[in-house]
């Protein structure tokens, strides 16, 4: 039989020995084909190239969801950045309109929003000319006429901030006096002459048409008969 060119051993082995080593070596290969589930080197290569294969494949995939990813996150942050500058937009408008509204009964007010910690207070002063009068954020330094009427200034400069088309109050002039009173009614209706697409319920125990006699288009007075002894 033809065994092609003789091959020379340089460590000088008998046969004896080489048939001795390639049984050693057959029983490594065997041995690693157990090990790797009874597969060849050639199955085994063919496995390894479809694995990378499906590597490359996962790592364009990963690339896509890396710059969704980052995409995503630059909107967010740019979203961010946008509602901060319209909360502090927003608080400016609502304290300038909450002062506003102060101003027509001669007191001064401010708004202190602190978006970080989610917190709102308020400080009023009684007297917008006195230079020494004392501002406070206690509700209970102020009488009641003057807290009814800080709290629809509070909440008249929310308002503005509500796509709602309702306005509702209940009894939003308790406690107040007539000239409190007077000066809350003609607050309101201004609001709703400047405001002709929404509609505004307000209910108070009240007699209302000492205030509404001077407005020539004048809302409508619903009046619910007195409770019964």
């Amino acid at each position: 039989e033809n065994y092609g060119e003789r091959v020379s051993d340089p460590a000088g082995r008998s046969l004896e020995e080489l048939h001795t080593e390639m049984q050693n070596l057959r029983r490594r290969v065997t041995k690693a084909e157990k090990k790797h589930g009874g597969k060849n080197l050639y199955e085994l290569e063919q496995q390894a190239n479809i694995t990378t294969s499906k590597m490359l494949e996962k790592k364009e995939e990963l690339l896509v969801v890396t710059k969704s990813r980052e995409g995503t996150l630059a909107a967010f942050e740019e979203r961010y950045r946008f509602w901060q500058r319209s909360c502090k937009h927003k608080g400016k408008q609502a304290n300038l309109d909450f002062n506003g509204r102060l101003t027509r009964k001669g007191h001064a007010g401010e708004l202190r929003f602190d978006h970080r910690s989610q917190m709102l207070s308020l400080q009023v002063n009684r007297n917008n000319q006195d230079a020494k009068s004392s501002g406070t954020t206690d509700a209970r330094n102020l009488s009641g006429g003057e807290r009814s009427f800080t709290t629809l200034a509070f909440e008249l400069s929310m308002w503005e901030f509500c796509e709602t088309p309702f306005r509702v109050l209940d009894e939003f002039d308790v406690f107040m006096d007539d000239t409190y009173r007077k000066i809350a009614v003609h607050t309101l209706l201004e609001l709703c002459e400047k405001q002709p697409h929404r509609q505004f319920i307000f209910l108070t125990p009240q007699d209302m048409h000492l205030f509404l006699k001077d407005y020539k288009d004048q809302p409508r007075v619903i009046k619910m008969s007195d409770v019964r002894q």
